[in-house]
C-alpha cells in the first residue's frame, strides 16, 4: 500500500462485465430482477441486452480500494455512487478513482470515481457511474 498520498493522485481500472459475473451475482445477492437475468425481458423494457447489477460494478470499486488504491490496510467507510447509463455484459468500462482530499489526523481519504463506456465505433465514451468513497488508511499497513 502507497503510504504518501497526495491531492490529484490517480488510479485507473478497466473491466468488461461478462454474463457470468452477473449470474454469479445474481445468485450470491438473490437479486434474480429479471432485468438482470433475462435478455429478452430487458429488451421489452427499451434495454440493449441484460443490466449489469449496479452492486456488482461498486463490487469492482471495493476491489480497487481494499488491493489498490489505497490498497492492502484500507477500510471503505461510505460510499456515494450514482449510475447514469446501464452497464451491460461485455461493455467495456473504465474507471478512474481520483483523491479528492485528505484528512492526515484521522487517516481518512476522499475519492471521486467515474466510470465510463465506449459506446461506438468511434471510440465515443459516456459516464455509467460516478459517486464518491471515503476510505480509512490503517496507520499499520498489513503485509501482502
Amino acid at each position: 500500500m502507497k503510504k504518501n498520498f497526495n491531492l490529484g493522485d490517480t488510479f485507473f481500472e478497466k473491466w468488461i462485465p461478462t454474463y457470468r459475473e452477473v449470474n454469479n451475482f445474481a445468485e450470491l445477492s438473490g437479486d434474480f430482477n429479471q432485468i438482470h437475468i433475462d435478455k429478452k425481458v430487458s429488451k421489452s423494457l427499451g434495454f440493449n441486452d441484460v443490466v449489469v447489477h449496479g452492486n456488482l460494478a461498486c463490487a469492482r470499486i471495493s476491489k480497487v480500494i481494499g488491493m489498490f488504491f489505497p490498497g492492502n490496510g484500507s477500510l471503505l467507510l461510505e460510499q456515494n455512487i450514482s449510475f447514469s447509463k446501464p452497464i451491460y455484459p461485455k461493455d467495456i468500462i473504465n474507471f478512474e478513482f481520483k483523491i479528492d482530499s485528505i484528512n492526515e489526523y484521522m487517516d481518512l481519504l476522499v475519492i471521486k470515481v467515474k466510470a465510463t463506456k465506449v459506446i461506438d465505433y468511434k471510440s465515443k465514451e459516456v459516464t455509467v457511474l460516478r459517486g464518491k468513497i471515503i476510505c480509512q488508511t490503517l496507520k499499520k499497513s498489513l503485509q501482502s
